[in-house]
């Protein structure tokens, strides 16, 4: 079993020319304060992250869509969201379904995509 962890503390201009997690269950961490991770800015560049943790030193935002999920692990379409008060996501239609609340996870699913969103995280739906 491997697992690794990656961190990044400046803003997306994160230059990320490749990273790829591998085997395990890989965590990207935005380590920053006010930085947002828009994953369709990266889409190819990252693979085999299962995680991102947005926890921080402040307030940070990641943007994604159901198709930027299944881009950042091949063996998995799960990812795992932790962070703090006032981190969000941005950028879910509203076809995604609300599941319950399991352990310290939000669950929301949308066909075989899942994602679990930590309960401190809040979660803004575009409509």
């Amino acid at each position: 079993f491997k697992s690794s962890f990656y961190e990044t503390s400046d803003s997306m201009k994160i230059s990320i020319p490749q990273l790829d997690g591998g085997a395990g269950n890989d965590t990207l961490a935005v380590t920053g304060s006010g930085l947002s991770l828009n994953l369709a800015n990266v889409r190819g560049k990252i693979d085999g992250i299962e995680t991102i943790d947005l926890t921080g030193i402040g307030n940070n935002t990641l943007i994604l869509t159901a198709l930027d999920l299944l881009n950042l692990s091949d063996t998995s379409n799960t990812l795992k969201v932790n962070g703090n008060t006032r981190d969000v996501i941005i950028g879910l239609s509203n076809s995604w379904a609300d599941g319950e609340i399991t352990g310290d996870y939000h669950t929301y699913t949308l066909d075989a995509v899942v994602l679990l969103v930590g309960i401190h995280v809040t979660t803004d739906f575009i409509s």
